[in-house]
């Protein structure tokens, strides 16, 4: 999986209809400017906490969906019982278990040295890191 460490969240696009959530970034470091794409599909829930306005990744990892519930349950819960927010198998550790197993979701967890700290489950991910092309000066 490539690497989004230190790389800033310049952007977090949600696509309700299709199930993606997509977070654009960029490094700049010691003269390299490097871009990233992590795009998450069959996008199940998610949670994000924090600041985006200037988050600093430290860490994007995928880790076991069950433990990474019971350790957002707190919040996603919380919005399931209040207002809906979530999904009904939100709602108790027994539900998620049967239903992360059911639609074969993964866990994805997001760390910040700055910011935003998050969880997803989704079906499918993907993650580019790569070099800006350097802007020519000839016009």
């Amino acid at each position: 999986m490539a690497s989004f460490h230190d790389h800033n969240i310049d952007q977090v696009m949600i696509d309700a209809r299709s199930a993606v959530i997509r977070l654009n970034t960029s490094l700049e470091e010691e003269g390299a400017n490097l871009l990233g794409i992590a795009e998450f599909t069959g996008v199940a829930a998610y949670h994000f906490a924090g600041d985006a306005l200037g988050t600093i990744i430290n860490d994007l990892e995928e880790t076991d969906p069950i433990a990474l519930y019971e350790s957002f349950a707190g919040p996603i819960q919380a919005a399931w019982f209040s207002n809906g927010g979530s999904a009904a198998w939100v709602a108790g550790k027994q539900e998620a278990g049967a239903f992360i197993a059911a639609n074969r979701l993964r866990g994805f967890e997001i760390t910040s040295s700055v910011g935003m700290v998050g969880a997803i489950w989704c079906r499918g991910f993907s993650g580019v890191v790569g070099p800006v092309a350097p802007r020519s000066s000839a016009m």
